[in-house]
């Protein structure tokens, strides 16, 4: 028998080779086999010891249900990932290297696979505390990770990430299984900022490296992480910051008008920004602010009347990109606070502009309430472009707010004039219950009254008050709890008003207390007689409780309907 050649030889082992691999089960083509479900069967009581000898068995375990079904429900439910660090990642050329830990719970022993989607990041050597681990994409199961051991286990492992292209800076788009708890420690110069698609960013710290700082990003229960790294601005560079388009959502109900400011799309070209400065309508009272790592917010109150006010927001870091959104309240029409049912008043849609910015427009989109009407309408520099009508109102959706062309002086910036309308809504309900005290002390003569509002529809912005004739200094006055926005006094038909605006409107169910001291602003020194002082409060519903009393006359109780 001629021995055999070579080249036959060598078919011989690679056929070999190709049967034995297909003997096989690879990891690539069958998914783990998954633990097969019990079958319960009753036995009574008499019969355990006979089915325990049938079955082999010595001992039996006696188990609540609750606890019985809990082990089942773990042996037949996959691995779970509850923790996942990712630390240490350094820029390498145009790539993001990191390390990275995933902590693994498995229930039972039988093998599984933890699914990884949507994992875009490059893992390598990956590796349990005592074997190497293996992350494949298994058929039907797509990126995971083959858990063959129960418990908890951690598996460590190499990851990177290349740069995707952008104009904000230099941008990395990480698709990572999502996790209760995940986070990520950037090790980058100390030249770049980070921002996170506006997720809280902690930094810079000291890194290992003392030419590096550390920025720490926590991601919980999101499977794609977006990284924007930007250089630092420098001492005195030019602040070019594009605001994107403003969407405003105002709904307006019979007694307020809810209203959000959303710039979703800001993006910082040149310079640094720390801080970002808005100017509101006076009638807007913001109650929420979010913006990337928000360190906080404060109002600063118009400076003569009509003037806006100005909202200052804070960042902990200067902002990269991100967006910033405002909450707000603001009444309806000028006569929100009345008791009778509103006449027709004059209305603008508040708007809120973004100083130091470069506009992009506005897409606004106001919810009619089906008790709110609107007469007279303007849309000023806006364009309707959309309307609809449903059960819950009409809605018009609108587009305009870019800047005007005749601005006055040249140079200044104009905004487009806003929506107006005639609004009639239903007004407000509600009681004043007050306590009084008036000293009629000829030479220092005050009067103290304690006014408590209680709202039984509606919602209370403004708490109009007809002061006491002559009694037009004020000498304190505060609110509890603490709401106050401003006061400013007027006269109206002969009479002193005093106008108390409320930074929140109160609702029904909610009380507040206004606690106001009055002295007359010509005393009359030696005087015998005078007018008991009477301060109302203008359109209540009921008015209740103790009128003036003074060192030496006993106080006079009583109710009656409230002014108008």
């Amino acid at each position: 028998m001629s021995p055999l050649s070579p080249n036959l030889r060598r078919r011989a082992a690679l056929g070999a080779l190709l049967a034995a691999c297909c003997l096989l089960p690879t990891a690539f083509s069958q998914p783990p086999v998954e633990p097969a479900e019990p079958r319960r069967v009753t036995i009574a009581r008499e019969n355990e010891v006979k089915e325990m000898e049938r079955l082999g068995l010595k001992v039996m375990d006696r188990l609540p249900l609750e606890e019985y079904e809990g082990r089942l429900r773990r042996a037949h439910s996959p691995p779970q990932l509850i923790e996942a660090r990712y630390f240490g990642a350094e820029l390498s050329g145009d790539a993001l290297v990191g390390k990275g830990a995933w902590k693994v719970l498995h229930g039972h022993s039988n093998p599984a696979v933890l699914r990884l989607q949507p994992l875009t990041v490059a893992v390598r050597q990956p590796r349990f505390d005592t074997r190497d681990a293996l992350v494949a994409d298994f058929e039907g199961l797509g990126t995971g990770l083959l858990v063959e051991a129960a418990g908890e286990q951690t598996v460590n492992f190499d990851w990177s990430a290349r740069q995707e292209p952008g104009t904000d800076g230099v941008q990395f788009q990480l698709g990572l299984p999502p996790c209760a708890v995940a986070s990520l420690e950037l090790d980058l110069p100390a030249n770049l900022l980070v921002a996170a698609g506006g997720l809280p960013v902690t930094g810079p710290l000291q890194a290992d490296k003392p030419e590096l700082k550390r920025w720490r990003v926590v991601f919980s229960q999101r499977g794609n992480l977006t990284l924007a790294l930007r250089r630092r601005p420098e001492a005195g560079e030019r602040r070019v910051l594009l605001a994107g388009q403003l969407v405003t959502r105002q709904k307006l109900t019979p007694d307020a008008v809810e209203a959000d400011f959303a710039f979703d799309h800001l993006k910082v070209l040149s310079g640094e920004f720390r801080e970002l400065t808005c100017v509101l309508d006076p009638s807007l009272r913001p109650y929420d602010v979010t913006a990337p790592e928000l360190d906080g917010w404060s109002v600063r109150e118009p400076s003569a009347p009509g003037a806006p006010a100005t909202l200052t927001v804070r960042l902990r870091e200067p902002l990269v990109s991100g967006s910033l959104l405002v909450r707000c309240f603001a009444p309806l029409g000028a006569a929100a606070g009345k008791g009778n049912p509103a006449e027709p008043q004059p209305w603008a849609a508040p708007g809120v502009r973004l100083l130091d910015a470069v506009p992009g427009g506005e897409t606004l989109l106001l919810q009619v309430h089906p008790d709110v009407s609107l007469d007279a309408w303007e849309p000023g520099g806006f364009r309707l472009v959309e309307t609809r009508g449903d059960a819950d109102g009409q809605t018009l959706r609108l587009v305009g707010g870019l800047i005007e062309g005749d601005a006055k002086p040249p140079g200044v910036p104009k905004p487009a004039a806003r929506p107006t309308a005639q609004v009639r809504g239903r007004g407000t309900d509600f009681s004043a219950r007050e306590l009084a005290l008036w000293k009629p002390d000829p030479d220092r003569p005050s009067f103290a009254a304690q006014i408590t509002y209680e709202v039984l529809r509606g919602r209370l912005f403004r708490l109009p008050l007809e002061l006491p004739a002559g009694f037009d200094d004020i000498e304190s006055l505060t609110t509890m709890p603490r709401r106050l926005l401003r006061w400013e006094m007027k006269a109206e038909r002969g009479k002193s008003m005093l106008l108390v605006d409320l930074a929140q409107p109160l609702a029904p169910e909610a009380k507040l207390t206004l606690e106001v001291r009055l002295r007359p602003s010509s005393p009359s020194p030696g005087a015998l007689a005078w007018e008991i002082p009477d301060l109302v409060p203008l359109g209540a519903r009921l008015r209740e409780g103790v009128w003036p009393s003074t060192s030496t006359s006993s106080a006079s109780r009583g109710g009656s309907p409230g002014r108008p």
